[in-house]
């Protein structure tokens, strides 16, 4: 309210917010919430910001958990290949990110997995 809701210190905090509905099972809370750290973060930070693929990462999570698994996987891919064009390949954060992926794969799709093995 003070400080606005663009600020990243406000957004790292509704991010933070919306990992504690996670935690009490609140997950239309926080779907509702990564959703609107997102669309702020793609607005103030951009979409290669290392912040704004991290909420990016929390709202897939979010959807899968939820049953939006197509959109799930979509967003868990976008995040990997920003990751690889920003930090690279071997960076940490894509290895996560693909890790992330080639189990999320592993659900039927055990080929396209095993192209993303790290």
């Amino acid at each position: 309210r003070e400080l606005g809701d663009e600020l990243p210190k406000t957004l790292d905090s509704m991010n933070s917010v919306a990992t504690m509905y996670i935690y009490k099972g609140q997950w239309k809370e926080a779907k509702e919430l990564f959703v609107q750290v997102v669309k702020t973060s793609l607005r103030v930070l951009g979409g290669e910001h290392p912040d704004t693929l991290v909420s990016m990462d929390n709202l897939a999570f979010t959807l899968n958990n939820q049953g939006w698994c197509k959109d799930a996987e979509e967003l868990y891919m976008k995040v990997m290949e920003t990751r690889k064009r920003v930090v690279g390949d071997k960076h940490p954060d894509t290895l996560i990110s693909k890790a992330i992926l080639a189990r999320y794969k592993t659900q039927g799709r055990l080929k396209e997995a095993k192209q993303l093995e790290v």
